[in-house]
C-alpha cells in the first residue's frame, strides 16, 4: 500500500488535558502507537481529527501533525 493515506485518525495522549465536558475519555493512542501501525500497513501519510475529548484545545494533534511534517496534516475545531 505504498503511498496510501489513512484518512481519520486520532491522537490521544494524558500529557494533554481533556476537556472538563468530554464524555469520551479513551486510553493513549500516541502518535508512536501510530508509527507502529503505518509501518505494519505500509501507510505513508494521516489526516489527524481532532477528537471532541479535548474540546477547543488543539496543542494534542497539532503537535502529532507537526512531528509528521509533510506526511500528515490536521482537521481541527
Amino acid at each position: 500500500m505504498r503511498g496510501a493515506c489513512d484518512t481519520h485518525i486520532h491522537v490521544y495522549d494524558q500529557r494533554y488535558p481533556v476537556s472538563p465536558e468530554a464524555v469520551l475519555r479513551p486510553p493513549d493512542a500516541t502518535l508512536a502507537d501510530y508509527a507502529t501501525v503505518q509501518r505494519e500497513l505500509g501507510l505513508d501519510r494521516a489526516v489527524i481529527v481532532q477528537p471532541t475529548t479535548y474540546g477547543l484545545d488543539n496543542r494534542c494533534q497539532l503537535e502529532a501533525v507537526a512531528a509528521l511534517g509533510d506526511r500528515a496534516r490536521a482537521v481541527v475545531v
